[in-house]
Parts: structure tokens; sequence; C-alpha cells
């Protein structure tokens, strides 16, 4: 369970760091995955990028990944918020 949620985080990281440029799944792969042509890495990948999509968080449609707009400017929100203090 933690390593999901690290693997998440991971693809967080990546996507919001890379937008407005979209990722493709093997670019993402082989950023976050220690072997990314793993089949167990694929599939923890494949979990990871479904919760966070659930969530609100990124879009991907199976082969493209992109954070999503809400979730930009809830990010930035919370910059702003912390930046301010």
């Amino acid at each position: 369970m933690r390593a999901d949620l690290h693997l998440q985080l991971d693809v967080l990281a990546e996507v919001y760091r890379e937008d407005p440029d979209v990722l493709t799944l093997q670019t993402l792969a082989c950023r976050v995955l220690p072997n990314p042509r793993s089949l167990t890495g694929k599939v923890a990948l494949a979990r990871a990028l479904r919760e966070l999509d659930n969530e609100g968080l990124v879009i991907s449609d199976g082969v493209l990944v992109r954070a999503s707009r809400p979730a930009l400017r809830s990010l930035a929100d919370e910059v702003e918020r912390t930046t301010a203090l």
C-alpha cells in the first residue's frame, strides 16, 4: 500500500512538472519505475494512474497522461497560500 502511494506521488510530481506538456505512458514509466519494462511495474503504474484519474488529479486515455486543470488550479492556490504565510 505504501509503495502504491509513493508511486502515485512520483507520477504526480512528473506530470505536474511537465505541464502543460503531455507525457506518454512509456516516458512516464521510464521516469518513475526502476525497471520500466517489467510487467509488475507496468501494472503498478496503471493502478497508480487509475487512482489519480479517479481522484481527478490527472487525465489519462491509456496512452497519454496530463495534469487535470482543476488539480493544477488547486495546486496553484495552495502554493499561493503557503508562500503568503
